[in-house]
């Protein structure tokens, strides 16, 4: 669910665009440079869009994991604005795409966990990593493999997998553990997310 709402919206935005609905194309002489005003029908449907986004901020965002509401809510506002910067005529920001923790930041939250002796404190220590960032697969995979231990895979992925950026490489996950429990229990983890 993760950063597919502010793409479905971002295409819908862009189709708009493109389509000339929002911006109709024109011609304009060398010596025109002002911008056209946005019609009163364009404006309609910029307002009915945003009751939408209403609605499904009151009907399902709120259904949302508390991190994952966040995330969607800051999305939902970056959607105003662009709503706004449109009747205005202003250039839109995007938000840079979602990626996984950067390499350095990884190994060295990997030694961290390495460091630890109970399996307590590296949950600890990944719980405090997961709050603000995001996984590939195969960085939740190395995490998995810092213990032996089933216990430690499995709470290692129920903390990452919610922030994982390429579920379509879950698959992998299963893949790399050993026990037929493990694989049930990781992928009733996988379902749920």
């Amino acid at each position: 669910m993760k950063g597919s709402f502010t793409k479905i919206l971002t295409a819908v935005f862009l189709t708009i665009m493109v389509s000339g609905v929002i911006f109709p194309q024109h011609h304009q002489r060398e010596d025109d440079r002002r911008t056209p005003a946005i019609s009163e029908r364009t404006s309609e449907l910029l307002d009915r869009i945003k009751d939408k986004l209403d609605d499904l901020d009151a009907d399902y965002l709120t259904q949302l994991h508390w991190k994952e509401y966040n995330k969607a809510k800051r999305d939902l506002h970056k959607i105003y604005e662009m709503i706004e910067a449109i009747k205005r005529q202003q250039d839109i920001e995007v938000d840079p795409p979602i990626t996984a923790m950067p390499e350095p930041d990884y190994r060295q939250l990997v030694n961290s966990i390495d460091n630890e002796s109970f399996e307590e404190n590296k949950v600890s220590v990944l719980q405090s990593s997961a709050r603000y960032n995001y996984f590939s697969v195969q960085q939740i995979i190395g995490i998995m493999d810092l213990s032996s231990f089933s216990s430690w895979k499995i709470k290692a992925l129920e903390l990452t997998y919610p922030f994982v950026i390429d579920k379509n490489n879950s698959f992998k996950i299963i893949n790399a553990l050993t026990f037929s429990e493990d694989k049930r229990k990781a992928q009733e983890i996988l379902d749920g997310n």
